[in-house]
């Protein structure tokens, strides 16, 4: 059981934000343009529905601090993997 629930869900909310900029990062500069073709228009609805998910997790985090935040780490890696997979087909 973990005491400070709150304190680590506000960690888990930070590194879900840096999971966002590294997802940006990686769209920006597009990695293995070359071999995979980038797909802008893909990787812009996946962008968003990212942060709308880290909105969402936040504004939920502001009214309860002590909720579960499991989910949206896992939904904004799936988002992405969706995107990357749509790059390698």
């Amino acid at each position: 059981m973990i005491l400070r629930y709150g304190q680590f869900n506000r960690y888990s909310i930070i590194a879900d934000a840096a999971l966002f900029v590294l997802m940006l990062a990686a769209y920006i500069l597009c990695p293995g343009a070359p071999l995979f073709a980038p797909r802008l228009v893909l990787g812009g609805i996946a962008l968003a529905f990212c942060l709308v998910l880290l909105c969402l997790g936040y504004l939920k985090y502001r009214r309860d601090k002590y909720g579960s935040y499991a989910n949206i780490p896992v939904a904004m890696a799936v988002i992405w993997c969706l995107y990357t997979l749509s790059r390698l087909l």
